[in-house]
Parts: structure tokens; C-alpha cells; sequence
């Protein structure tokens, strides 16, 4: 009997809110008991297939097949790796990277997946040197598998080789078992430092030794799931009441799981096995590094999520909206800003209950905040006795950032899960604008992370309603026609490429918006650059007494959104004088 594994890979991301914000200064894992069905969690998928995955680098000894469809199974890309012929321990290090690009966007941020083996061992089994292809020269051990065999997408990690290959017969199964070391790492695909965390829920760590496979012919090892430098890694694990696992702390920092006496040699299905043999558990950054101790014949699927509540339904997603087209004339009117949230269900759009609930807003310098109105299903709050506000001003910026924090825990309790909070954010205009005459930074900066040297060029036209400042280019680039042009050859792995130069707005700009975005073309890439947008104030056409004459104009393509809101893990840019860009990487 051959067995089947799903590992689900997870991640959580910092929306508008914060939602059981961890104390990162602590390195202590925080474990919970849970009630809730780990079954039924419905988060967003990221998609790692055939079609989307780069072979970035493989190991001297690392084979890969493709293997053709047969009947009901799916084309299959296996990864092997050759062995030695002695009945010992085998050892291998970088025996495989992998990049899954587009595979799904996140916060308007297209996210790759990054797969690298740093380590596999083979560890002889009983049934050494039983099979007929064993002395093959070009056989090898599978370690790693993808296909849409066993789900919508993702990787598996087992010895042996589905779907049924009849005219594939290099792979060597049941001479040894696997025990694959991974590291999995969430990227934003434009290079930019990636802030999503990356959430693991191990499912079905039931096989035993002596578990009868193979239509009883065969009988299997143990199963085991480990993390490495668990205490330092991980932010939460929740376990349902029902789990049946056994744990301990192995060498070299790793953390192991596997199955407990009482799990039947038949192993579990269905809901029990996300609620006795399987577990959540959240990761403090983007990148863990987990391994599987395959059991012969029983392999790991591992699929990748993101904890994004409305995926399904996006009618709930997050709302903005604000009350005037176009800012008014004077310093001192006001402007109001409502975001409409819908609370995450726990164990269905989230892992785990919310423990604590923050809505944190930035505010571009040209308004000032004043209050907060805030309503949840329908009834107004009171401050102090249900929420706090916390209101710090950035004094080189300008800005001010506002945390309204929840502090009664039933209005974020596991039954309010889909009701809605309604937030008004009342501010009012101040004399800060962007004018005729103003000197704006422009900042590109590119980084090469596709794992080898090269070249990269960067151009971008000048913004209309700006001149270019003479000799601001930086790190050679040269104007001509309005498009400055920087080139760096050989740029390494892992390097950095940052351009500058500056621009002098017209003075006659008049409500015109500065706009712009620039283009980096790689041997290998293209892309463009995130787009920068600043309004500027429409001069009266008659004079007036009052100083404060300018109208700020809108920050949207919509006209909805006068000032460029910062949520916490949005990408809207701010209004700033220095129009930074955001760094563009494979």
C-alpha cells in the first residue's frame, strides 16, 4: 500500500491590521490547543506547476525526468539523484533549486515560490539492492516531484515515482529512504524585501516501522517531519485537542515529529489527519527550512497558501473610499477617509482565533489627522472602553500615522467572524503641496537574485512637466531625448544596481500630476518599475488674499483618493519629494 502525505505550506501577511501581533524579541515558540477543525481552512493557493517552475541549479549528481502521461496520470517532472553502490549512509549537499515565478500575487505584489535541497540523504534500507534496475548506471533515487497528479500544484517528496511509467524505469525505489532538507522561501518578484511569513501545516505523519506495504509485501519505516532551529523560527504552532503525534529535539538544532504507538497501522484519512496527525505552525519570516524522512513508498505533498480572508468572496475584501472627488482649495478643510473590514473567520480564513486586533493608517503630510469614528456592525464604539487611538507624527516627513487599537476582546472574538468594521478617519488639509519650482529625487535600484552574473540596463524618460537637472544622473547614466540610460554589466548574484538623477518641476504645473515609471531589461527579464504619482495644487485663477490658495489634487487614476493612504503591507506610494522606487529582482 503505497501512502500519500499532504505537508501544506502557508504564509500570513500584515493587511490593514494586525491581527495577534508576536512579540519578535522572543524566541519562545507559542504553542495552543485548539478546537477548531484544521480540516476546513480555505486559504489562498499559490500555484507551483510544471509550467511557472525555473530549474535554477541542480547538484553534479541530480537526474531529471520527465514522465509521460498515462491514462489518467499527468505528465510528471521527477528529480533523482545517483547513488553509490554501498550499503552505507550517503550524503549530498545543493542538490537542487528551484523557482516557481508569478506564482500568485499578494497585496498587489506578484510572489515567486523559491525551493532549494540543501541537503539529501540516502540511507540504506532491508530491501537493499532487491530491485532489477539497482546496477543500472544511470538510475537513480526520486526526492522530489511536480505535478498536478495529487492537487492543483505543489511539490512532493518521496522515494518513489507516480504516475505509472512504463517506459521510465531509471528510478530506484526501496533500496534507500529519504531524508530531504529544504528551504522554502516567499519573494516578491520585484526584488523588493519580502514581508510575508511563511506558515506550515503538516497533515498525515502516521507511518510506522513495520507498517505492511507494498500489498503486504513490504513493510515501511518511520515517517518523520522536522523544523530546524525551531525555538529562533517559528512564531506559533496550533494543534486541534484530538492531535496524536510524538515529538522530541534531535541534533544539529532540529526539532522532529512523528507518529505516536496508539495510530493505527492503517494510518488516517480524512479530517484526522490535519487534527491528530497534523498541526499549523507559523513562521517569524519568509523562509523556513523543514525536512521529510520519507517511509518508502510514502511521500509528502507540499502546496503553498496565503492566510488572504477573502480570496473567495473579494465583495469583503477591504474597502477605502473617500468623501470629496478633488481636496478643497483652503488649508484647514476636511476630508474623510472610511475603510470598511471584514473580521477573518478563525479556522477558515485564518489559523487560529485572533488574538488581538490593530488598524494602523498613514496619512500623506498634506492632511493632518484629527479623530477616528469607529463602528462595528452597525454600532458606534466608544474610545477608551472599546478601542484606543494612538496618533504618532513623523516630523521629517510630515506624516502622521494613526494605530487604533481594539482593546475589548468580544469585538474580535471567534463569533464576530465575519461582521464588519466601519472606520472614519476625519483629517483636515494643511499647506503642504507640491509646487512649480520643486526639486524631486528619483531612485532606482535593481537586484540580481536569478543565482548567476548578469547584465542589466535601466531607463527611464523624464516625467513630463519636469526638466531634468544637468549632471544628476549618477553612475554613468546619460540623458538623451529625455530618457536617461544607465547600463552595469556583470552585476553578481545577490548584488545591488542603484541609480539616481533629479528632476525640476515646471513652474506653470497647475494641477498637472508628476508621473512616472522606468523599464530594467536583464539578459534574462523584463520589467517595469512600481509607478509613482504626485499631484500637485491648482493655482486660482484669480488672486487672493488668503496664502493658502492651492487645491490638492486627487491621488488616484479614479479621482477617489486625494492623498496616497499608507496601509500596513499596502504598496501605494506616498506624495514625498523623494519618489523612491521600489527595487526590481528575479
Amino acid at each position: 500500500m503505497s501512502v500519500r502525505k499532504l505537508f501544506v505550506l502557508l504564509l500570513s501577511f500584515l493587511m490593514m491590521i494586525w491581527i495577534a501581533v508576536p512579540n519578535m524579541e522572543a524566541f519562545a515558540v507559542e504553542n495552543t490547543t485548539t478546537d477548531l477543525n484544521l480540516a476546513n481552512l480555505n486559504l489562498y493557493e499559490f500555484k507551483c506547476r510544471q509550467e511557472n517552475m525555473q530549474v535554477v541549479s541542480t547538484g553534479s549528481g541530480t537526474l531529471k525526468e520527465v514522465v509521460t502521461p498515462n491514462g489518467s496520470w499527468t505528465k510528471s517532472t521527477v528529480f533523482m539523484h545517483k547513488y553509490e553502490k554501498s550499503n552505507s549512509k550517503q550524503d549530498y549537499d545543493n542538490v537542487l533549486e528551484l523557482l516557481f515565478t508569478n506564482a500568485g500575487e499578494v497585496n498587489g505584489k506578484k510572489v515567486n515560490v523559491r525551493v532549494k535541497v540543501s541537503h539529501l540523504q540516502l540511507n540504506p534500507t532491508v530491501y537493499y539492492g532487491q530491485q532489477a534496475n539497482f546496477n543500472d548506471a544511470n538510475a537513480g533515487v526520486p526526492f522530489l516531484t511536480v505535478d498536478q497528479n495529487w492537487g492543483d500544484s505543489g511539490i512532493q517528496l518521496m522515494d518513489y515515482v507516480y504516475p505509472d511509467h512504463p517506459n521510465f524505469t531509471n528510478d530506484n525505489i526501496w533500496s534507500f529512504n529519504t531524508k530531504t532538507d529544504v528551504t522554502a522561501t516567499l519573494e516578491y518578484a520585484d526584488g523588493t524585501p519580502c514581508d510575508l511569513k511563511l506558515t506550515m501545516q503538516p497533515a498525515d505523519i502516521d507511518v510506522k516501522p513495520g507498517n505492511p506495504i507494498a500489498g503486504n509485501r513490504r513493510s515501511s519505516f518511520y515517517e518523520e517531519l522536522g523544523v530546524k532551529n525551531l525555538d529562533s523560527t517559528i512564531d506559533k504552532i496550533v494543534y486541534n485537542r484530538a492531535v496524536s503525534l510524538d515529538e522530541e529535539n534531535g541534533t544539529g538544532n532540529w526539532h522532529w515529529w512523528r507518529a505516536n504507538a496508539n495510530i493505527t497501522a492503517a494510518g488516517t484519512s480524512g479530517q484526522d489527519e490535519y487534527n491528530k496527525t497534523g498541526f499549523v505552525m507559523r513562521s517569524k519570516t519568509n523562509s523556513i527550512t523543514f525536512a521529510y524522512n520519507s517511509s518508502v513508498t510514502s511521500g509528502g505533498l507540499f502546496k503553498f497558501f496565503a492566510e488572504v480572508p477573502y480570496h473567495n468572496n473579494p465583495g469583503t475584501a477591504v474597502k477605502k473610499t473617500v468623501d470629496k472627488a478633488q481636496a478643497p482649495k483652503r488649508v484647514g478643510e476636511p476630508i474623510n477617509y472610511t475603510v470598511r473590514y471584514t473580521v477573518p473567520r478563525p479556522g477558515t480564513d485564518i489559523i487560529d482565533d485572533i488574538k488581538s486586533l490593530k488598524f494602523a493608517d498613514t496619512f500623506d503630510k498634506k492632511v493632518d489627522f484629527k479623530e477616528a469614528v469607529v463602528k462595528f456592525d452597525g454600532n458606534t464604539l466608544v474610545e477608551g472602553q472599546d478601542y484606543r487611538v494612538t496618533v504618532t507624527s513623523d516630523n521629517e516627513n510630515g506624516q502622521d500615522h494613526v494605530e487604533i487599537n481594539i482593546i475589548k476582546n468580544a469585538l474580535f472574538a471567534r463569533d464576530k467572524g465575519g461582521k464588519v468594521y466601519k472606520i472614519t478617519y476625519k483629517t483636515e488639509t494643511n499647506s503642504r503641496a507640491l509646487v512649480g519650482g520643486d526639486v524631486l529625487t528619483y531612485k532606482i535600484t535593481y537586484k540580481n537574485t536569478i543565482g548567476r552574473p548578469d547584465d542589466v540596463t535601466i531607463t527611464d524618460a523624464i516625467p513630463k512637466y519636469t526638466k531634468y537637472v544637468a549632471g544628476s544622473a549618477d553612475n554613468g547614466g546619460v540623458e538623451h531625448n529625455g530618457i536617461i540610460t544607465w547600463r552595469k554589466t556583470n552585476l553578481g548574484n545577490d548584488e545591488t544596481f542603484t541609480v539616481t538623477y533629479k528632476v525640476k518641476v515646471d513652474e506653470d504645473i497647475n494641477g498637472k500630476p508628476v508621473d512616472n515609471q522606468a523599464k530594467v531589461s536583464t539578459n534574462y527579464y523584463k520589467f517595469d518599475t512600481n509607478k509613482t504619482h504626485n499631484p500637485t495644487p491648482v493655482m486660482p485663477k484669480k488672486p487672493v488674499v488668503n496664502k493658502h490658495r492651492h487645491t490638492l489634487k486627487t491621488g488616484d487614476s479614479n479621482g477617489l483618493l486625494p492623498y496616497s493612504i499608507v496601509f500596513i503591507g499596502s504598496a501605494l506610494a506616498s506624495l514625498d519629494l523623494l519618489a523612491a522606487r521600489k527595487r526590481i529582482a528575479r
